[in-house]
């Protein structure tokens, strides 16, 4: 499994498929899937532990997706003044919620 990818399929929309594929991936994945709520838990009563997740975990993935939002902002698909703090939140925030929030299945579509 990849830790994490630069989607460049030349357009916005298919690199957000493309990024939430990946996501879809690495959040059901096995052993992540049952390790991640506990670890997210964990980073709450251990500020050490948040720090180094999100070194390790979030700012690469973040990194990576900040790219394709910076590669859309070139090819004029956002518009340059486009919060991408926001954007980034946006991005993962619901498929991780219905998987590891609410437990519940989700799809391709």
């Amino acid at each position: 499994m990849a830790l994490a990818v630069v989607p460049d399929t030349g357009s916005l929309r298919g690199d957000l498929r493309a990024s939430l594929d990946a996501l879809m991936e690495w959040l059901t994945h096995p052993r992540f899937s049952r390790i991640l709520p506990d670890l997210v838990a964990e980073t709450a009563r251990d500020p050490e532990l948040g720090e180094f997740s999100k070194a390790m975990i979030g700012a690469p993935r973040r990194e990576v997706a900040m790219e394709m939002f910076q590669r859309a902002i070139e090819r004029g698909e956002l518009p340059a003044d486009t919060d991408l703090e926001l954007a980034l939140d946006l991005l993962a925030a619901p498929v991780y919620w219905r998987l590891i929030v609410r437990a519940e299945a989700a799809g391709p579509d």
